[in-house]
């Protein structure tokens, strides 16, 4: 479960972040982070996760994480990720987010 916004910026190169409340809990994150990854070099120092593409790099940074309550036995673990693309063109960010995205829904084998 992700929530984010993907504005069009056709040609983009600078900095662009993205920011999402997952629902996993930090250890499920980096336990599924191999498959998310698996098209790419990267290297994890704490929660930032530094991620190469040929020539642009990808920033994960893991915040702490916390839950929604719903009632007392029925909550949901939320993990907010700051995702920042450096000098990444949309074609790029595209194909990294869908690999990423589709490693992270749950009920897929």
């Amino acid at each position: 479960m992700t929530n984010h916004t993907i504005h069009d910026h056709s040609d983009y190169k600078s900095p662009f972040n993205l920011k999402r409340e997952m629902g996993y809990t930090h250890d499920e994150v980096f336990n599924l982070l191999p498959r998310a990854l698996s098209d790419y070099r990267y290297e994890i120092k704490d929660d930032v996760v530094t991620i190469e593409l040929e020539k642009e790099s990808v920033f994960l940074e893991i915040g702490d994480e916390r839950e929604r309550r719903y009632t007392d036995n029925v909550y949901f673990p939320i993990l907010p990720v700051s995702i920042s693309f450096i000098d990444v063109d949309k074609a790029d960010q595209s194909r990294f987010l869908h690999k990423f995205d589709t490693s992270y829904m749950k009920g897929l084998a």
